[in-house]
């Protein structure tokens, strides 16, 4: 019986011009939004040189923050640079993740070394039905991204905003990577890490557990949750048109960057907007628009 260490994973991502375009809306999303803080700073900033009871103290503090963010802004607009230089079919450090390995006794010492993950983006069936109607597709709540020690329980990347639906004792619908569609019942769940681990009744090995990596948990559209006011499916999103408070066209919605601080709505113009308050000035799912209030820098006009 071996055990389970944590070793370092190098990530390195294949250029393609999808990889570039992606990595290129994320970073001017951020620019932008890092403008909108900046503004905040200057305002709050220009408001207490007017009343200097406020304090010394608190107005250094401000600018430090104003360094720290132009700092950032600097690191980005120098990363966005390397990205657009990038040659197709290049490697690209994309950071070091935490992974883990089973060692035995007798294995060699090199086992637990650091290793190399090379990813290149494929096609899947989510792609090719983004813009499909919630009544003609299945929704993906979740994703199996690795065995977890050697009793075969799977971890599941999480899809949804309601956690209960990996709860002991739940049955789901699995899409196995070959298409296949079956029922799996839940036997015992616990998060770990923004994660869920769980143990699936009839997967009791790490080979069973292997076997499932890639499989999506889904459900059709007649189980959705109800959402709280101002949220919204990602499959009500794609698809929006968009357009500014003064009714200048800007594309559709064509995909929705996660992973950040907040997602990020790329649209048709490969334009991308931070989902804030600050510059999403509505959204209407029924009449199928976005209307967005353009900050500093959003449009290439400004």
């Amino acid at each position: 019986m071996g055990i389970i260490v944590k070793r370092p994973v190098r990530v390195v991502v294949i250029v393609t011009e999808q990889f570039k375009m992606r990595r290129g809306a994320e970073i001017r999303a951020a620019l932008a939004k890092l403008d909108v803080v900046g503004k905040r700073l200057d305002f709050t900033l220009s408001s207490m040189e007017k009343a200097p009871e406020s304090g010394a103290a608190v107005g250094e503090r401000i600018r430090t923050e104003q360094r720290r963010n132009e700092q950032a802004r600097i690191a980005l607009k120098r990363e966005l640079e390397k990205i657009s230089g990038l040659e197709i079919g290049s490697e690209y450090s994309w950071g070091t993740i935490e992974g883990s390995v089973e060692v035995e006794i007798g294995d060699d010492f090199s086992k637990l070394g650091a290793c190399e993950i090379v990813v290149k983006r494929r096609q899947d069936h989510r792609d090719t039905g983004r813009l499909m109607p919630r009544t003609e597709r299945d929704i993906v709540i979740g994703k199996v991204v690795a065995p977890v020690g050697i009793r075969g329980e799977v971890r599941v990347f999480p899809l949804t905003d309601f956690p209960e639906r990996f709860e002991p004792g739940t049955e789901l619908s699995m899409r196995l990577e070959k298409g296949e569609t079956r029922k799996v019942l839940i036997e015992t769940s616990r998060e770990h890490r923004g994660a869920f681990v769980l143990k699936l009744r009839g997967v009791d090995t790490r080979n069973d557990a292997e076997d499932l990596r890639g499989s999506e948990f889904i459900i059709d559209a007649d189980n959705l949750g109800e959402l709280s006011e101002d949220s919204f499916y990602l499959f009500d999103i794609i698809g929006l048109k968009v357009v500014t408070e003064d009714g200048r066209d800007l594309g559709e919605v064509t995909e929705v960057l996660q992973g950040g601080a907040n997602d990020v709505y790329v649209t048709s113009i490969n334009l991308c907007i931070p989902a804030l308050k600050d510059v999403v000035a509505r959204i209407d799912v029924a009449e199928g628009v976005m209307v967005v209030r353009p900050v500093p820098g959003l449009l290439a006009e400004d």
